[in-house]
């Protein structure tokens, strides 16, 4: 009988969407009476405060430094591909647990832990779950996405072709890094086509992209992630329509990276007219702050700070220009009744109610939705989101751990 749930990341941070997924699966299973148990990589001290309040969760912390904070170019690609001392001290970890009644859940490992935890839990005989977050297990930079020449990237992962092309964010020697990666990674992840591990997809879209990449795992589930909306581990009982036919902003929550399509929200809602709020950080921040001034930029905020920031929207805008496996924040926002407007190239778009393709077509359907009346439009979006993705999760997540992993 299952009684350990062993999450394993690179943190468990309060941000991001990977960590808001595992973070909200160890509440609700330890709210179920299972003993869940993180491995991290990072620090206690970055993990999500509400994690450390809630009986039945604890950590075993490593308090190392991402990889690319290392200045030691050499030391952080050698354990960027296999990280000795994470090895060691995941063996010594799981010594502690019976593997009949436990499982192995992995969620994030590329930044701090490396794949080195996969090749540790099949030695021991653990059942091993990842969730496809990402496009890592296809793709070496892990997003199916040319960073260079900012498109989606369809050359096939792992050809020579692909070995050959420059596509990495930072530079081509790096790419060839994450190759030797990739090849290591794959050799336990894909043996003999993911025997003894378990692949979890986020969404239809994501499963799609990836199968039709690489050889079809023994072992794959679809298990939508659980939506973080009212108070999520009691079933979201609270959530609330917001009133978005009084408001006039349009939203973007994210990232501030090239491909995540910011410049392309910030375009359109000034060709619209209308009033724009950036939430997120990155690298382009600065530059759009300056471009932008009629644009308002907070800055990364915490879940009840975004949900402050959803009451004063009319219109969520998910502008990304690669796949994306979800898009967790569009399936946020219609937990609370926003319309939103996507690009048709991403998972999000599946969830969204209005779809462009270009910046003009964007422009124009903010125009439409900063005019119409579209009451009607958010009362369908609030009374159609399933709840049930959320409510059911532990018990969708428990038949795919009593999977037989041949």
């Amino acid at each position: 009988m299952l009684k350990n749930i062993i999450i394993v990341a690179n943190g468990a941070y309060d941000g991001g969407g990977m960590s808001q997924v595992s973070n909200a699966q160890a509440i609700l299973f330890a709210q179920r009476g299972y003993s869940v148990h993180y491995f991290i990589g990072a620090s206690i001290a970055e993990a999500d405060p509400k994690l450390l309040k809630i009986p039945g969760i604890s950590f075993t912390a490593l308090n190392q430094k991402s990889l690319f904070g290392d200045p030691n170019r050499l030391k952080m690609a050698v354990r960027g591909i296999y990280n000795f001392k994470v090895a060691k001290a995941f063996e010594e970890f799981l010594s502690g647990f019976d593997r009949n009644d436990t499982v192995v859940h992995v969620h994030s490992y590329l930044e701090v832990l490396s794949p080195c935890i996969f090749a540790v839990a099949k030695k021991m005989g653990f059942p091993v779950f990842v969730t496809m977050h990402m496009y890592s297990i296809p793709c070496p930079n892990n997003a199916l996405f040319n960073f260079v020449k900012q498109e989606i990237c369809e050359v096939p992962p792992m050809s020579i072709k692909c070995i050959m092309c420059n596509c990495d964010k930072r530079n081509y020697s790096h790419k060839l890094w994450r190759v030797l990666r990739q090849v290591f990674q794959n050799r336990i992840l894909m043996h003999n086509r993911g025997e003894g591990i378990g692949f979890i997809f986020i969404s239809d879209f994501s499963r799609r992209q990836i199968l039709r990449r690489i050889p079809e795992p023994r072992n794959h589930f679809l298990v939508p992630n659980p939506i973080n909306f009212g108070n999520f581990s009691k079933g979201g009982g609270d959530r609330y329509r917001v009133e978005v036919e009084k408001n006039s902003v349009f939203l973007y929550v994210g990232r501030l990276s090239p491909e995540k399509g910011c410049p392309v929200f910030c375009k359109a809602v000034r060709a619209a007219g209308v009033k724009g709020v950036v939430v997120g950080d990155g690298i382009q921040r600065k530059s759009l702050e300056a471009q932008y001034t009629e644009i308002t930029f907070t800055g990364w905020l915490n879940h009840q700070q975004i949900f402050e920031q959803f009451k004063k929207a009319r219109c969520f805008i998910f502008p990304s220009i690669c796949y994306e496996t979800l898009g967790l924040v569009v399936l946020e926002a219609n937990a609370y009744g926003l319309p939103v407007i996507a690009s048709d190239c991403s998972a999000a778009s599946d969830n969204a109610q209005f779809i462009y393709h270009s910046l003009d077509e964007l422009a124009a359907l903010i125009k439409r939705v900063s005019t119409e009346d579209i009451k009607q439009l958010s009362l369908d979006v609030f009374h159609n989101f399933d709840e049930s993705v959320t409510i059911n999760h532990v018990d969708n997540l428990l038949k795919v751990y009593s999977h037989p992993l041949v």
